[in-house]
């Protein structure tokens, strides 16, 4: 009778540090990235909503704002409610999924502005400071690469 109740105990304890942990292992995801985009730079932070899933937003554009200082506006999102939000503001995902046996963020949408379409995305890491932006569209796939700061 006591090796069950040890077994019990054992498993409460530990269960919080195994949450724990995997949080540790997805949250290496936050912070804030360098993208290149032809001639033009941006940022964007990755933050951890209070649900555990992760969202991406654009915090700096480089040409932003234009020299009259006006900023261009996200006027292709699909989401007439969007299409006010700065260029230097747009929320690129939203509910990433951190998979923790693939090591991989998913389960989500990446947007792109320049276009207004939103495809299917798939993040890992190259390297501690190299993240990898998978985008899907059906059978096709492309790769971007991040740089961490």
């Amino acid at each position: 009778m006591k090796k069950p109740l040890l077994l019990l105990t054992l498993f409460l304890l530990l269960s919080p540090l195994a949450a724990v942990s995997l949080r540790a292992q997805g949250d290496r995801l936050l912070g804030t990235y360098l993208v290149e985009h032809g001639d033009v730079q941006s940022t964007v932070r990755f933050t951890r909503n209070a649900d555990g899933r992760y969202q991406c937003q654009v915090t700096w554009v480089s040409n932003e704002p234009r020299p009259d200082g006006t900023y261009t506006l996200d006027v292709k999102n699909p989401d007439p409610s969007r299409r006010n939000v700065r260029a230097d503001q747009v929320l690129l995902m939203e509910n990433l999924v951190y998979d923790k046996v693939r090591d991989r963020w998913g389960q989500s949408q990446i947007y792109d502005p320049t276009s207004g379409k939103k495809y299917r995305v798939e993040l890992s890491f190259k390297d501690s400071k190299t993240l990898v932006v998978k985008g899907m569209w059906g059978p096709f796939s492309r790769r971007i690469y991040w740089k961490k700061k």
